[in-house]
């Protein structure tokens, strides 16, 4: 058994807009941080898992500086079998077409063609939300219904390697070159590896292209690639997802998290879909890639209520016409609202499905 007696959990309860600032105060220290903040609820709890018994006087003087202070409690984690607990908790989950399950129950997974290892990590996105699910549904009946084409056999398409060097871009297959020193996103990728940043000037990509697709120079062919936007990518599952389900489909995905996007990025590798997916630290679709990618035949937001709203005519300009999208990370209370912010858009709502207290919803461009 693999036990550590000298963890401990500090405790913090504090209102849903402190915490930010408490992950702030505690995070360096911190082996692990969760949150939970019900929709709806005045208080929010931030667990700090530490190595040994903090002092209250610690606690007490990261918290000084604040107004109304969280209230916290300390509390040893016990003995517990660390690798055994996460593998009971994450077993393999079955949804519509695909299975996503945790590294310890690999051997159990006899067909990885829409097999999909996702280790629970602090990036969202297991398929144990409710929307993630609802997400993961909608997309399947969008393949039922042959809007968008099964997969068959991989595509041949390529990903953008960019090294070190400023100048020195290369893919696969194919060789782009570029000598401009614009601030870049960043494409955050395994350890090791030598991903670095896209640069942003006019040119850097093969023109009417997907920005994760390229036709092999020598080749001759021009293969359809299906592009998908996954916005607020979390831990990738939605555009990984795609790649594996639809011929010839490769996912964009974005999020203001850095971690987020390192995990999503370690997920694609672990699942082979590298080569059809990438995911760059962005907010919203203010990044240049965004718009280089566009349009978009499907793009998936499993976020908030007010950002999908926000975003709305940002959704409309950067899918295709005759294009589709899903969006939940919404409540039922909140779904008139999401609604209607696209139909302003001219946008047509196609279907709209609940489960539990949340929302999927299901939209087209048509013009």
């Amino acid at each position: 058994m693999i036990t550590n007696p000298d963890l401990y959990t500090l405790t913090l309860t504090c209102r849903p807009d402190q915490i930010e600032t408490v992950e702030a105060l505690f995070e360096e220290s911190a082996l692990a941080l969760s949150i939970l903040s019900p929709p709806r609820s005045a208080a929010a709890q931030v667990e700090v898992l530490l190595d040994g018994e903090p002092a209250p006087a610690w606690v007490e003087d990261r918290l000084g500086g604040m107004d109304d202070a969280p209230s916290y409690t300390i509390a040893p984690v016990g003995n517990l079998d660390w690798i055994k607990k996460v593998a009971q908790d994450f077993p393999p989950l079955p949804i519509a077409r695909w299975t996503v399950y945790g590294a310890a129950h690999r051997d159990k997974i006899t067909d990885f063609k829409t097999a999909l290892q996702i280790d629970a990590t602090s990036a969202f996105g297991t398929g144990e939300h409710p929307t993630t699910r609802g997400c993961l549904e909608a997309l399947d009946r969008l393949l039922k219904n042959e809007a968008l084409p099964n997969q068959e056999t991989p595509s041949p398409c390529g990903r953008v390697e960019v090294f070190e060097s400023e100048s020195e871009q290369k893919l696969r297959g194919g060789v782009i070159t570029d000598a401009t020193n614009n601030p870049s996103p960043k494409i955050l990728s395994p350890a090791g590896s030598k991903f670095s940043t896209l640069p942003q000037g006019e040119g850097d990509f093969l023109p009417s292209m997907n920005i994760l697709s390229a036709t092999n120079p020598s080749s001759g062919s021009s293969p359809h690639h299906y592009s998908m936007l996954d916005m607020g990518c979390g831990s990738g599952i939605l555009a990984m997802a795609f790649a594996k389900a639809v011929d010839g489909g490769v996912g964009f995905g974005v999020d203001m998290d850095e971690l987020s996007v390192t995990i999503a990025n370690e997920n694609a590798a672990i699942n082979g879909v590298a080569d059809r997916t990438t995911f760059i630290v962005g907010m919203g679709y203010a990044p240049p890639l965004v718009e280089q990618g566009a349009p978009y035949d499907l793009i998936m937001a499993n976020i908030f209520a007010d950002p999908l709203c926000a975003m709305a005519g940002d959704l409309k300009n950067h899918l295709k016409v005759g294009g589709h999208a899903i969006l939940s990370g919404l409540l039922n209370t909140q779904a008139e609202t999401v609604i209607a912010a696209h139909l302003a858009q001219g946008l047509t709502l196609t279907d709209h499905q609940k489960l539990g207290e949340w929302s999927v919803l299901a939209l087209t461009r048509s013009m």
